[in-house]
């Protein structure tokens, strides 16, 4: 697997679809949503966009300090970059970096 492998994978399996409106408007009157992806403007700005993500993905992405809400068995990640494909992504970009040299040095 190469880098540009390892990214795409990351994208096609591993980020689920985007959440759609209803819930949403569902999860903002919940606290813990409210707090976690809108109380930290100083640090990660402002949410734009959700999707739903796969549990590896979701503790990828919190272990890279980015917005992500557990509820009900999903991920959620609130994500502060948009107008842009995923495959620019910075942090998934990273992700993928990290997945690949682990692959590529990992002892067999």
């Amino acid at each position: 697997m190469n880098a540009y492998e390892a990214l795409t994978n990351i994208i096609d399996n591993e980020i689920k679809m985007i959440v759609p409106r209803f819930i949403l408007d569902h999860l903002r009157d919940d606290h813990d949503f409210v707090d976690c992806m809108y109380n930290n403007f100083e640090t990660h700005g402002e949410p734009l966009i959700f999707y739903f993500v796969s549990k590896w993905l979701g503790r990828r992405l919190l272990n890279k300090s980015e917005l992500v809400y557990y509820c009900d068995n999903s991920y959620i990640w609130g994500c502060t970059q948009y107008g842009q494909s995923l495959i620019y992504h910075s942090t998934i970009i990273e992700i993928s970096n990290d997945l690949f040299l682990y692959e590529q040095y990992q002892v067999k």
